[in-house]
């Protein structure tokens, strides 16, 4: 499995659904999984890597409160946890999520994590 996969896993085993490596059209509610967000490279030292990875969820023009709250859920979730196969740490970047609109309106809030594993 890949990283983005495994961090799938884990937002599927605490009930998250329309869990995406990219956005599609339908349905409006999806939870994305991005290599990259933060500072976009890749830090390794030996047999460690870290790996920043970006979650961004969207939901409709009428529910930025739902996005939000999900996407702090979400941080608090699995900031500090293992609940990622494989990953010797999540942690969370500390910005809190970034808003911003798609081209159809809907919300998305971007929450950003370093993800730390052994290679």
């Amino acid at each position: 499995m890949t990283l983005a996969e495994d961090v799938a896993a884990a937002l599927t085993a605490a009930g998250y659904s329309n869990i995406t490596l990219e956005f599609t059209q339908s349905p409006d509610a999806q939870i994305g999984i991005f290599y990259g967000g933060g500072s976009g490279y890749i830090h390794s030292s030996g047999d460690i890597e870290k790996i920043p990875v970006q979650i961004q969820v969207r939901d409709a023009p009428a529910n930025r409160k739902v996005a939000e709250e999900r996407a702090y859920a979400i941080k608090t979730l699995l900031h500090k946890s293992e609940l990622i196969t494989g990953a010797v740490s999540c942690i969370w970047d500390g910005r809190y999520p970034i808003h911003f609109s798609d081209e159809n309106g809907r919300h998305r809030f971007a929450v950003e994590f370093l993800i730390t594993i052994s290679t």
